[in-house]
């Protein structure tokens, strides 16, 4: 009697060599959108959400603000986008 076969979970990390959370927090490193990190999976991004869910990670979204450089080029400051008396 064989076993069941190995779920993609499973799968994405025995092709990784390590376990899921330490997976996926590298994936965010280096793609930092889960558009990309599912597609680098070969997965959805409802697949994603549950997976972070299950390792008992939470994804953070940093809002930053853009200051015209040109009519044609922002740019990026990651100074925080804070109101006063917040």
């Amino acid at each position: 009697m064989s076993g069941s076969p190995p779920t993609k979970f499973e799968q994405v990390e025995h092709r990784f060599g390590m376990p899921m959370a330490e997976v996926l927090s590298l994936m965010y490193e280096r793609y930092e959108r889960q558009a990309l990190i599912a597609r680098a999976l070969d997965i959805t991004q409802g697949t994603l959400s549950q997976w972070l869910i299950r390792c008992g990670l939470k994804q953070k979204t940093i809002l930053v603000k853009f200051e015209e450089v040109t009519d044609t080029a922002p740019i990026i400051t990651k100074e925080p986008c804070l109101e006063k008396g917040v």
